[in-house]
């Protein structure tokens, strides 16, 4: 019974670990497509000063 809890508890702990880095994944996808939205921005706004 006390291996059961045991690996019960250790379930729970890598289930709550693998929420946690899927939500940080998320969360560091939402930051990579701001950087680069920042960046064609940049890239953009360097052009049409750089044309003009």
């Amino acid at each position: 019974t006390c291996f059961g809890k045991i690996s019960y508890i250790g379930s729970v702990y890598t289930l709550i670990k693998m929420r946690l880095w899927a939500s940080f994944c998320k969360r560091s996808e939402h930051t990579n497509i701001y950087i680069y939205i920042y960046i064609y921005i940049y890239i953009y706004i360097y052009i049409y000063i750089y044309m003009t």
